[in-house]
């Protein structure tokens, strides 16, 4: 991560992650990725366990939530989009 952007390795680290298809595995990565960006925020709560996802639309956020919806764990987590870049992505799946 560099100046609130991820950098390639982190792109793969996330990918690969996220490759696992286990709930937690994925989302405690991208809560790590989007909290280290200094400009969104990750929380993991709740029964269903949730993730919510705030970006504010920064860019270096965008990118790491541009990798999450175009893997498999994405299209099967995915509850809900908000404007104002949020989202939203709970352990029941499809």
């Amino acid at each position: 991560m560099k100046g609130g952007y991820p950098d390639d390795n982190d792109i793969e680290w996330l990918k690969e992650e996220l490759s696992s298809l286990d709930f937690h595995r994925g989302a405690e990565a991208i809560k790590f990725l989007i909290d280290s960006t200094f400009y969104g925020h990750a929380d993991i709560e709740g029964d269903p366990v949730k993730l919510n996802v705030t970006t504010g639309g920064w860019s270096g956020c965008e990118e790491i939530m541009d990798v999450v919806f175009h893997s498999v764990w994405g299209m099967k987590y995915w509850e809900s989009t908000h404007r104002g870049g949020k989202f939203i992505f709970t352990s029941d799946g499809i």
